[in-house]
């Protein structure tokens, strides 16, 4: 069984994340957290680190600078994938995506079966771990 730690700002992205994966991937662990702070928090948990990281490129924090450098910084974390869900392609985004420290990058869908379009690839980035 995977585990999904999931960054997101949006309760209503969260609770369509979590149905879509509930559905399509029924034995992953979910983990939400609303902030950077807290991201960081479920990674230093001891129940084992997530097998893909979906972060909102826009999470509130308390610490300036990206949260995908300050994860990718930290060696224990560094080979974990990380996928970026944004609102709009700003700067961010194309940084983030230009850079290599992502494995994949979408703009938030807009209609229900994006959502599910979304998770399908992040569940064959990772592969059998989490589906």
């Amino acid at each position: 069984m995977g585990r999904v730690l999931v960054g997101e700002r949006n309760l209503d992205h969260r609770n369509l994340l979590k149905e879509t994966f509930s559905r399509l991937a029924p034995s992953v662990h979910l983990d939400f957290a609303s902030n950077g702070e807290d991201v960081l928090k479920c990674l230093a948990e001891e129940d084992g680190e997530p097998t893909v990281i979906v972060l909102d490129p826009t999470l509130p924090s308390a610490f300036s600078g990206s949260l995908v450098r300050v994860i990718k910084s930290n060696g224990r974390y560094s080979r974990i994938p990380i996928v970026i869900l944004a609102d709009q392609a700003g700067a961010d985004y194309y940084a983030l995506r230009g850079s290599g420290l992502v494995a994949l990058s979408f703009l938030k869908p807009s209609q229900a079966n994006g959502w599910e379009l979304l998770v399908r690839r992040v569940i064959d980035l990772v592969g059998p771990e989490i589906a």
